[in-house]
This record gives C-alpha cells, structure tokens and sequence, in this order.
C-alpha cells in the first residue's frame, strides 16, 4: 500500500515534476531553433493531405494475397473495387461513413494473368493502384506499381 506523502514531500515533488517538464520543453526547443540549422540543413515542408482518404496496397506473405488499407481525413462512404483489364468489375465492397480506417485482405489466387485494378472511390475522389498477376514456370508472382 503506497504511503500518503506529507506537504513538504509533495512540494518537493511537484518542483521536481516541473524541472522535468521545463527541461523537457527547453531541450526540445532548442533542437528545433538551431541557428545554422535552416542555412546547412532546410527541412522540407509537407503539407497535411488535403484527400478525403488515401489508398495502400501491400502485398502479403501468402503468395497472391494483397492487403488493402483505406485511410480517411473525414467521415463518409469510400467503395473498393477489384477490375480487370477490360474494366469489369470482378468485387466490390463499400466502407462504412463512420470508420475512419478500413484493412481488407484479397486473395487474389484465382484469378488469371494479367493486369487488375484496385480502385477506392467516394467524396469526389477516385485513387486507383495497378496490381500486376504473372506465373512464372513454377509459381505465381505478384508485381504491384
């Protein structure tokens, strides 16, 4: 059981707390006013998003698994399509209008060679990524652009 602390101990300890939080702040600080840092050394400057969300297709361990992952700045519906080459589309799901992050997991083994099209659509922006089939002589590969 954790012993009540009497005033001067718990002075002691909030001084403590706010050297640590001073130092904290003033180390910070002072890594980012350099004075020779912007001259040798300019950051660059990148912009928030200004996409209501944002598409990553990742290839996966298994071998013609992709992961899809849709991450979005605000609330609203995003729909996911698989297409192929001649534009039809072979699946399709929708994202809720609450969820602001949706992973999908697509097993892509039965389909055949070729070029397909994974397209994330909604709040006026359509993002898609080329997700790229081939069989080499003994096994299928999986090549994203």
């Amino acid at each position: 059981m954790a012993r009540r602390l009497n005033k001067e101990e718990a002075f002691n300890l909030s001084i403590v707390k706010a050297m640590k939080t001073y130092l904290f702040a003033s180390l910070l600080l002072s890594t980012f006013n350099l004075p020779n840092a912007a001259a040798t050394d300019p950051a660059p400057v990148v912009a928030p998003s200004t996409r209501p969300f944002e598409l990553t297709v990742i290839r996966r361990r298994e071998p013609m698994n992709v992961q899809v992952l849709v991450a979005k700045q605000r609330a609203g519906e995003v729909s996911i399509a698989l297409k192929n080459s001649r534009g039809e589309t072979l699946y399709r799901t929708s994202l809720s209008k609450k969820d602001r992050a949706h992973s999908l997991v697509l097993n892509l083994s039965q389909l055949a060679d070729g070029a397909y099209t994974l397209e994330a659509s909604g709040q006026g922006q359509v993002l898609s990524r080329t997700v790229n089939l081939q069989t080499p002589a003994a096994e299928r590969m999986l090549a994203l652009r």
